[in-house]
């Protein structure tokens, strides 16, 4: 557990994310505002990039063949924002589709 510390809040067990290396931090998700016609096409392994794009804030969206399939959001946005700003790589893979809901493994490349 070099260079992690847990978080001491009771119940918590969870790493604070401000305390992993960019290079190590990865994390499961749901897709924010999955695009309707892009789900469709994705299978469970399928591997969506990852880019930054500015509009009325910064946003992380995961893109399948050029399109975008939907945004990611999580418990450690403003880490994953900040390493994606300073030039870190991160794919995600998806890991189940249930209708439109579609669950990804994001981990840096």
């Amino acid at each position: 557990m070099s260079g992690q510390t847990r978080d001491s809040s009771p119940g918590s067990g969870a790493f604070r994310s401000s305390e992993i290396s960019c290079d190590k931090l990865g994390f499961e998700c749901q897709l924010h505002s999955p695009n309707p016609a892009v789900v469709p096409q994705l299978s469970v392994g399928d591997l969506l990039t990852i880019q930054l794009t500015q509009g009325a804030r910064l946003v992380a969206e995961a893109y399948w063949h050029g399109q975008v399939a939907g945004s990611i959001l999580s418990a450690q946005l403003q880490k994953f924002l900040d390493c994606l700003q300073q030039g870190y790589s991160y794919q995600a893979t998806v890991l189940s589709i249930t209708g439109g809901s579609v669950r990804v493994r994001v981990m840096p490349v």
